[in-house]
């Protein structure tokens, strides 16, 4: 009982009053004034609203204006219903903000986490979510069972407000206590908090989160428990030396390029671009694919020429499409990659989205590991995409004929540099084709025309002088393309589903080359043409082998030759 003790005019009284222990609830302190016997309340306590509880404020200082935080998350007990915790999440954000909740302090872990989120859809309205991210592994879950109207009650979620304006969002909401579902932990129980956040990962309201980058989560320094028992009105749980800059951020890259030349990134078919981070670089890779995307480091122009090639790397997994780094190499002589057994890269972020596969990874200058080339010595770099997915133990597959790219001249990666256009293909690759189609399409067609139709034009055999002096000039040539073939490629071509028309190309060429090889010595033993058994050599030399060698020939040099084409065509675009 507080009273002014005398006439005099007061309009402050202050008063200690200590709680009874037992005593739980909101609590009515109701003020009376003016005249003697005057009951008129001026105050309920209940109406001034108490503090929240700061967990987490970053940039360090900005709690003085939550706005401006590029991360923040506060709570208190909700005045109405001493059940409920009113959190509120903030950020500088257009895509999701999150707070987690773990019991064993790692994302993915050997246990669930509960993670509680807002979240903008592309069209800027911003949903609460409640999700987890289920044991051992970094995928996200909605816990939702009602997506369609998006009534979180359920899940014991109420009073949900949101905001998204000019890049920074707001939302709060009150969470029941005593929950004991498998996916949802009790507030009251003591857990490590995440503190979450993806500037751009916008999503409908019945998609779970995308991934954030490898800076975040930032995780709390203590178990923590949603109580007022011994604990100050703001504890901030974020570590020190985690209380600056929440966004990964680098600017002023050193060298940046695409293809196509001049493509802008959004359509690059393979970007990529690096930036200077203390002894090492950041390497920011993105290509149109959902598989991997890679930049190789070779002392020459060729894949596994006279040097191996290092290569560093981003691929996603089958199924959740998590993205990982891989510290990779392609050994001399081979032109299969082997990962590292002691890997130097560092994932910084990754995602796919919009079939795109775009990454951002740390490599140290110098690692001391026999297979990574020192970053500031003069190098050609490999690019190189593909569609397959792999586990993160496994090494890359063979990315296809046509998503690979070399830079024209060696470059310095810490100096800036103006990355040239890739230098023309192989001479003996020019050569091979320019042989096989002389051999083919007019020598040895020439020849068979010869022997088919000029007979009667030539009675004392001169069509046949033609006929083998010509088919002569065709095997020299495709024997000699056959060989050029070899030395352009360093004796190696993959088969497989990546590259079709190549190995069914290379397949069907050794047929043809076997056969024609084989024909004139056929010739050699042929029967006279008067014998009995003409009929077969006919058949076998001039129908089974020399006709139908020559469609295959041709055909498959037109397909090659279309691919080429198609290959240059889509260069150009």
């Amino acid at each position: 009982y507080v009273t002014n003790l005398n006439d005099e005019e007061s309009s402050v009284q202050e008063f200690d009053w200590t709680a009874p222990s037992p005593l739980n609830g909101p609590i009515d302190f109701v003020y009376l004034a003016g005249t003697v016997n005057a009951t008129t309340p001026l105050l309920n306590a209940t109406l001034n609203r108490p503090p929240y509880k700061i967990l987490a404020a970053i940039p360090e200082g900005c709690e003085e204006d939550p706005a401006s935080c590029d991360y923040y998350a506060a709570w208190k007990v909700n005045e109405e219903d001493f059940a409920l915790r009113d959190i509120e999440l903030r950020g500088n954000v257009e895509g999701w903000i999150a707070l987690g909740l773990s019991v064993d302090r790692l994302m993915g872990g050997g246990e669930i986490d509960d993670v509680l989120a807002c979240q903008a859809d592309p069209n800027g309205m911003v949903f609460v979510k409640d999700t987890f991210n289920y044991a051992d592994s970094r995928g996200n879950l909605i816990d939702d069972p009602h997506l369609d109207s998006h009534n979180l009650t359920s899940q014991g979620i109420f009073n949900q407000i949101t905001s998204l304006e000019n890049g920074h969002m707001m939302c709060s909401f009150s969470r029941m206590t005593g929950l004991s579902g498998a996916m949802d932990f009790d507030l009251l129980g003591e857990h490590y908090l995440f503190f979450g956040l993806d500037p751009d990962g916008t999503g409908e309201a019945y998609a779970s989160l995308s991934f954030h980058s490898f800076k975040i989560p930032i995780i709390s320094t203590q178990n923590y428990s949603f109580t007022f028992d011994g604990l100050t009105m703001q504890d901030n749980l974020v570590p020190e030396g985690e209380r600056g800059e929440i966004f990964l951020s680098f600017s002023n890259p050193l060298a940046s390029f695409g293809y196509p030349v001049g493509c802008e990134r959004s359509a690059c078919q393979y970007y990529v671009q690096w930036f200077v981070d203390g002894d090492g670089l950041v390497f920011e890779l993105e290509a149109a694919s959902e598989g991997w995307v890679a930049i190789g480091l070779s002392p020459d122009p060729l894949m596994s020429g006279g040097a191996f090639d290092d290569v560093i790397a981003c691929q996603a997994t089958p199924n959740d499409l998590r993205v990982v780094g891989k510290d990779l190499n392609n050994p001399s002589g081979a032109k299969a990659n082997e990962l590292d057994s002691n890997q130097h890269v560092e994932l910084l972020s990754g995602e796919v989205s919009n079939g795109r596969i775009s990454c951002l990874v740390r490599r140290p200058n110098v690692t001391g590991d026999a297979n990574d080339y020192p970053l500031d010595m003069s190098v050609y770099i490999l690019s190189a995409y593909g569609t397959a997915q792999n586990s993160p133990d496994s090494a890359l597959t063979y990315h296809g004929p046509n998503n690979r790219f070399l830079t024209g001249a060696p470059v310095n990666l810490f100096a800036p540099v103006i990355v040239t256009t890739p230098p023309p293909p192989p001479p003996e690759l020019r050569a091979h084709g320019i042989l096989m189609l002389w051999a083919w399409v007019l020598l040895a067609a020439t020849a068979i025309f010869y022997a088919r139709y000029t007979r009667p034009a030539y009675p004392n055999g001169e069509w046949f002088e033609v006929h083998r002096a010509l088919l002569t000039a065709s095997v020299v040539l495709t024997d000699i393309g056959f060989i050029l073939i070899f030395v352009a490629l360093r004796g190696f071509l993959f088969f497989g589903p990546s590259n079709p028309i190549g190995s069914a190309h290379f397949v069907i060429g050794c047929i043809v080359v076997g056969f024609q090889i084989y024909n004139p010595i056929i010739a050699a033993f042929r029967c006279h043409p008067g014998s009995t058994y003409r009929v077969i050599f006919d058949l076998i030399h001039g129908v089974l082998i020399g006709s139908i060698v020559e469609i295959l020939a041709c055909k498959f040099l037109l397909c090659k030759l279309c691919n080429h084409i198609y290959g240059m065509e889509r260069e150009r675009e």
